[in-house]
């Protein structure tokens, strides 16, 4: 057993994290064409302050057609990579902590307003786009119809995710993360639901993890060796004739093979109504179970909220890193008040260390 839980250090590689809290990545949808603004300073660096082992930027989009609306972050062009190199300067001159990003293609899910207008497709006078998606299929009968995308346009997301690692690395970036999950795009071509192609990215379950794959090998090799990389997957779809958990173990174990380091075990997201129970926790017997089956580091996400239960995933062995979402919104001093309640020491800034019960 773990007995200091998640105040415990972990190594991922050349990485060093001081204690097993990461926040989780988080849509702001408050960017424009992309960019980095004063909302994401403001957010970034109270997260990067507040004692997590490692924070990651929300779901970044390697293209514009790949945002899922118009205020998504982006990594696609010069001025958005000049943009987050500032943000992760700033950050980096009050924190040590480790900051990863998520590269995220949309899909069919692309060209909706934000989820406080109703998530609802863009009109042409809004500024919508085309999206895409392995196959003709929309998420519901109100999505927009996506573009079944051919071999060629397929070549040309594998070039925009590699290019955003390159340009993630310029920017000061340590730790990639890859989007599978979520109904995304990658999680799309590795469900059955949402990809009926007949051609080598259909079909088996192999065709369908190419992709996935291919764009993995891709950044594994533009990324520096000695930074790591990690990927969120869909444990599985809750859905018959969806994605299976062993479906899940098996591409791990593939992204395993070309040099992923850690995953993050979210579920569902390919449809709106799936057969998912919700409760805290849900999540965390899929991170054991991926664990025990590849020995991949792996990290449990959802509806964890609670500073013991957190403590007692890590110290049980369920999983190696814990994600916290809205419990970190709720309270950017989520781990502080957690070491004072297991009368754990961490660092305060200096600034801060007079308020500090």
């Amino acid at each position: 057993m773990n007995k200091l839980g998640i105040f415990s250090p972990l190594e991922i590689g050349a990485l060093k994290i001081d204690n097993r809290i990461v926040i989780s990545p988080m849509c702001q949808y408050s960017a424009e064409n992309g960019d980095v603004n004063d909302w994401h300073l403001a957010h970034y660096l109270q997260m990067a302050l507040s004692g997590a082992g490692m924070i990651v930027i929300e779901s970044t989009a390697v293209s514009r057609d790949g945002r899922i609306s118009l205020g998504d972050l982006g990594i696609y062009s010069e001025q958005n990579e000049i943009k987050l190199q500032q943000l992760i300067t700033s950050i980096k001159k009050y924190s040590n902590t480790p900051i990863g990003l998520q590269l995220c293609h949309s899909g069919r899910k692309g060209s909706v307003t934000f989820p406080w207008n109703g998530n609802r497709p863009l009109t042409s006078k809004e500024g919508s786009w085309q999206t895409t998606a392995p196959s003709k299929i929309p998420k519901t009968k109100e999505s927009n119809v996506p573009a079944e995308l051919n071999l060629q346009q397929i070549n040309s997301i594998k070039d925009a995710f590699i290019a955003a690692a390159i340009r993630a690395e310029r920017a000061g970036i340590d730790v990639l993360e890859i989007h599978v999950a979520h109904g995304y795009l990658l999680h799309q071509f590795f469900s059955p639901i949402s990809n009926k192609r007949t051609d080598e990215y259909g079909g088996n379950l192999n065709n369908r993890m190419r992709l996935i794959l291919e764009i993995a090998e891709g950044i594994r090799k533009v990324w520096p060796n000695d930074k790591v990389i990690g990927a969120r997957v869909t444990a599985q779809d809750w859905l018959d004739k969806g994605s299976t958990l062993d479906d899940c173990v098996e591409l791990v174990n593939q992204l395993k093979s070309v040099g992923i380091e850690y995953v993050c075990a979210s579920s569902g997201g390919i449809l709106p109504i799936t057969n998912l129970k919700s409760y805290p926790g849900f999540q965390v017997g899929f991170s054991r179970y991926i664990r025990e089956k590849t020995g991949i580091i792996t990290r449990a996400v959802g509806r964890i909220s609670n500073h013991k239960d957190a403590q007692n995933i890590i110290q049980s062995g369920d999983a190696d890193l814990v994600a916290i979402a809205r419990g970190y919104l709720n309270d950017p001093r989520w781990i502080w008040k957690a070491a004072i309640d297991f009368d754990f020491k961490i660092p305060i800034p200096p600034q801060y260390q007079r308020g500090y019960w």
